[in-house]
């Protein structure tokens, strides 16, 4: 080299050493007031880091053999001598380092370009950096890979934004907790020398956000245990939701960027529901949590959700609603597999016999002696492949109790007499215990009745002191079931309107 003094210069985006910094992103966007870096309140490296371009640190120190060591891409481990990529040069090429371009494909595997490394070498010459006059973490300072020698890329982790801590603008009065975005300055510093102090990057206060799994940073959750399946619920397999610290609570999370398969949802941080047919794949992600400050606060989080195939099992109509003695079908198809499909009734494990599923054409039904109840059937479908996948597909079925009332009597002039008449009987069909039978609280307030003893005079609604004069109305019936059928989720209830009631 010509030179190697070290004198650093930053690099800035109007080219006249002052101002925003030619400075990038970890995602290689240019960052500015629209994209500002982001700081986070916790401590431990959770803060963005970013990529500022400059010259004049000096000659590398990498020690790495560009011949015969291989590495992982691991700084400062792998980093190269600059003697051994001039040795990789083909015959003929130019024996100094000065103008040339660090070819990429003439690196080893897993070798990085000439870089610095100190304190590991004898020479300490590994620069340091503050923004706003606050340490910042150096995590790289080398050359950059297929561009000419000299250009350094410096990696900063930013400082944590602590309430505590106090950081300097440009003008030299200070800010602490940095609440919106604002221009701090950088300076990098290498064998005691500075930087010029007229380079800034922007930087905005961001919530740390972590994926269902908790990592902070991009997570590839295809590579861990739990997947979402086609046709089954992720509730079981996604282990919590995504979660933001770092603000003021509540937080409000939304995808901002890639679109969630087909029947999933994000409801408060946590990806819920089950992915639907032929949404088997790899989905990148990135959700956004808002805090409740003023202005509020936002952070990012781009992670992989992983969709396994698997069987789609729906049901139309759905759910199934009917009276007792009515039979009732749905018709359940299996898709995203191989035909012919196989179904059978999987849950719950015990339900009446009245109910089945054809084997080959999925069609649920129910009989005219099928009991009254609140069911959730479980209707599994397997296919022909090999391996077989098979999916579960869950149809609501609500078969009501059955009710009647006979004709209403005449109770003409009956008004305040006293005497308890018979207005109608009500009967209930469907249960599998007794049946309870309650009114509506405005007919009992008016004097009406209704009589739950066993035998002949039970669903009797009498009449007796009345109120007043009832020209006309309702009362309302409500049976309830003492038993509970085989499989259902508890005792049927049902409410019966009766009209047309007229007594003077």
């Amino acid at each position: 080299m010509n030179a190697v003094a070290t004198n650093p210069g930053i690099f800035t985006v109007g080219s006249d050493g002052q101002g925003d910094g030619a400075i990038l992103s970890s995602t290689w966007a240019t960052i500015n007031g629209n994209n500002p870096a982001g700081m986070k309140k916790a401590a431990g490296g959770s803060s963005d880091t970013i990529q500022v371009y400059m010259t004049g640190l000096g000659d590398p120190d990498g020690t790495a053999d560009n011949a015969s060591h291989t590495g992982t891409n691991t700084w400062p481990s792998d980093c190269i001598t600059t003697a051994s990529y001039l040795a990789t040069l083909p015959a003929g090429a130019p024996v100094s380092i000065d103008g040339a371009v660090i070819q990429g494909a003439l690196l080893n595997t897993g070798n990085m370009a000439p870089c610095l490394i100190s304190p590991l070498s004898s020479t300490p010459n590994l620069p340091t950096a503050k923004v706003g006059n606050v340490a910042a973490t150096v995590t790289y300072a080398g050359w950059v890979a297929d561009s000419i020698a000299g250009l350094y890329q410096v990696n900063l982790q930013l400082p944590p934004n602590a309430a505590s801590t106090t950081f300097t603008k440009p003008d030299g009065t200070t800010i602490s907790g940095i609440t919106s975005p604002v221009q701090l300055p950088v300076v990098v510093t290498a064998n005691g020398v500075a930087s010029q102090g007229s380079v800034t990057v922007w930087v905005a206060p961001r919530l740390t956000v972590k994926d269902p799994y908790g990592n902070p940073t991009m997570s590839p959750l295809s590579t861990l245990a739990a997947h979402c399946k086609a046709g089954a619920s992720c509730t079981s397999t996604i282990p919590g939701p995504v979660v933001a610290t770092g603000g003021q609570a509540p937080y409000v999370y939304a995808v901002t960027s890639g679109l969630l398969p087909a029947g999933l949802s994000l409801i408060g941080g946590a990806i819920t529901g089950t992915p639907g047919a032929n949404t088997a794949g790899t989905y990148v992600l990135t959700i956004t949590a808002t805090d409740s400050a003023v202005p509020p606060v936002t952070g990012t989080l781009t992670f992989q959700l992983q969709v396994d195939g698997g069987l789609v099992v729906t049901g139309t109509p759905s759910p199934v609603t009917t009276l007792f003695g009515t039979p009732a079908t749905s018709s359940l198809l299996a898709t995203g597999g191989t035909a012919t499909y196989n179904y059978a009734l999987t849950a719950p494990a015990s339900l009446p016999a009245s109910m089945s599923v054809g084997q080959l054409s999925g069609v649920f039904a129910t009989t005219a002696l099928t009991p009254a109840g609140t069911y959730t059937v479980s209707v599994t479908a397997t296919d022909s492949s090999t391996p077989q996948l098979s999916g579960i597909g869950s149809l609501p079925v609500t078969i009501n109790l059955l009710m009647s009332n006979t004709a209403l009597n005449a109770l003409a002039s009956h008004s305040g007499s006293g005497t308890a008449l018979v207005l109608t009987t009500v009967s209930t069909t469907g249960n599998t215990g007794a049946i309870t039978y309650t009114l509506d609280a405005t007919s009992q307030a008016l004097g009406y009745a209704i009589d739950n003893t066993p035998g002949p005079t039970k669903g009797d609604i009498t009449v007796s002191g009345l109120l007043g004069p009832v020209t006309s109305g309702t009362i309302t019936v409500t049976a309830t079931d003492a038993g509970t059928a085989i499989g259902s989720s508890g005792p049927a209830v049902y409410t019966l309107t009766i009209s047309g009631v007229n007594v003077l």
